[in-house]
């Protein structure tokens, strides 16, 4: 005799894949969708997200006998996110570790690296500030698409909570909160493709006596939001299409109950019913 293991959860061997619904693969892409935009909004805060940049920005020092300083930063690597940046610095003997703050400036004076009582390096700062800083302030906005992440958020908490029993409302309010997010995403989307070529192409040209400038856009941030917006625009799609089956079927049950009530008044009048069925039977 096999005795039962403790704590075995029958239920959940008993489970299929016939018993995920639409609504799990909706809930599922609204989710994963959040996922995304998520890390494309928190790029560059630590060294984990870095990666996930959105402009990258390179200061090469001049090599030049007028301006040239071995004792100074040779070289300056930028990743711009959203709500922080991350810095690293060269010079001719070392190189320095990623690092990441929301004040840029404040990041580059207090590296190793940085040496207050050299030109250069000073100059650096006040370029960097004009360049870097102003890019990340004036260019980027994140603040539509984490109103698109909420809205997406109280989304998938609806699904969640409302059982698919209930009244159709439901799914006309989650569908209207779909439309409503995926438009943001689409404007921030756009919004960051505009902005961070544009700013990129002209911080490109500017250059100073000390260091010149190259500019790339973050490929990963890129991808990661048109991703998300492909998803979303999937998921609204699915529930737009749910909805309208759920608004039918209610149409079609209130058309059914109303005349099954004629019906029963009036035999003669409308489909067939049980009640009808029962009354001929017994007549």
């Amino acid at each position: 005799m096999q005795v039962p293991l403790p704590y075995r959860n029958y239920q959940f061997e008993r489970m299929s894949m016939s018993e995920v619904r639409p609504r799990h693969i909706l809930v599922f892409m609204l989710f994963l969708y959040v996922l995304l935009e998520c890390i494309v909004v928190g790029s560059c805060i630590s060294n984990v997200t870095k990666s996930a940049y959105v402009a990258k920005l390179t200061y090469i020092g001049s090599d030049n006998t007028e301006y040239f300083y071995s004792d100074t930063i040779s070289k300056l690597n930028v990743r711009v996110g959203y709500f922080s940046t991350c810095i690293q610095t060269e010079t001719s003997t070392s190189t320095g570790s990623w690092q990441c703050h929301r004040n840029e400036t404040e990041l580059l004076i207090n590296d190793s690296n940085f040496n207050s009582s050299s030109p250069p390096d000073e100059d650096l700062a006040v370029f960097f500030k004009n360049t870097a800083y102003m890019f990340r302030h004036d260019c980027m906005s994140p603040w539509i698409l984490v109103v698109a992440i909420i809205i997406s958020f109280f989304t998938i908490f609806a699904f969640a909570i409302v059982p698919p029993s209930e009244a159709s409302i439901w799914y006309v309010v989650s569908t209207g909160g779909a439309f409503f997010s995926f438009s943001l995403s689409l404007v921030a989307a756009v919004w960051q493709e505009t902005n961070t070529l544009t700013g990129t192409k002209l911080m490109e040209v500017m250059a100073d006596d000390y260091f010149s400038l190259e500019t790339h856009y973050g490929n990963g941030a890129r991808a990661l939001i048109w991703i998300g917006v492909v998803l979303l625009g999937i998921g609204f799609t699915c529930l737009l299409f749910m909805t309208i089956v759920s608004i039918k079927m209610g149409i079609d049950r209130e058309m059914s109950y109303y005349q099954s009530q004629m019906g029963m008044m009036d035999p003669a009048f409308g489909v067939p019913t049980r009640n009808s069925s029962m009354m001929e039977k017994f007549s």
